[in-house]
């Protein structure tokens, strides 16, 4: 809207309103001035600001990223565990042999053959040599002794020959496959003695005495 004054009207509106001759506004001018500087603090503020917020969502995102790289390290090297694992053979079973072996307390054991027996047992029935007192604690297991080929009869660890056939003995599990092909017997009995024996039997566990087949 344009509003057409007289030059009267005119005059009278820049006195009234403060202008000067050449038709300027000197409070207009300072109000312009101080409303820039206004807009500028404001301006510098924003900036600021930006700034800022820049900065926190720059230190942010490489924390992110910094933890997300230890995660994958993590998880590769369960990866690389999982996988050795499953690579590696299983540990071996205790085999017998290492395995603790019960004994019974005063339990008499044969020198040559190292089998236990209850202990009012002698002599090994097996290979006829005297039975020892296993020790409370003691280990049965031990050095076995040597057998001779033609009698059977056992002797302790460290005999090489039989004083009675002068024959060189034999370890147990050798004697004992020589006898498979033994003709096999029912029954045995001690000729001291009398007591019978089954047919694996070799000696009376009482006297030592040889056994013989019964018919």
């Amino acid at each position: 809207m344009v509003e057409i004054a007289s030059k009267e009207r005119y005059d009278a509106l820049m006195r009234k309103g403060g202008f000067n001759e050449a038709g300027e506004s000197e409070d207009v001018a300072v109000t312009a001035i101080a409303s820039g500087s206004i807009g500028s603090g404001s301006a510098a503020v924003e900036d600021q600001s930006g700034d800022r917020r820049r900065t926190f969502v720059a230190v942010v995102g490489g924390l992110a990223l910094l933890l997300g790289g230890i995660g994958l390290v993590l998880v590769l090297r369960s990866r690389r565990r999982r996988a050795r694992q499953s690579l590696e053979p299983p540990a071996p079973a205790a085999s017998p042999a290492s395995l603790p072996i019960p004994s019974t307390p005063g339990a008499m054991v044969c020198p040559t053959c190292r089998e236990e027996y209850p202990p009012e047992a002698v002599y090994c029935p097996t290979d006829g040599n005297r039975l020892v007192r296993l020790q409370d604690g003691a280990d049965p297991r031990g050095p076995t002794g040597g057998i001779c080929p033609v009698c059977g009869q056992g002797f302790d660890p460290g005999v090489m020959l039989c004083p009675t056939h002068d024959e060189e003995v034999v370890p147990p599990s050798v004697y004992f496959a020589m006898r498979e092909s033994d003709p096999p017997f029912d029954k045995k009995i001690c000729p001291v003695c009398g007591a019978q024996y089954s047919g694996q039997s070799g000696f009376c566990g009482t006297d030592g005495a040889a056994l013989v087949p019964v018919n």
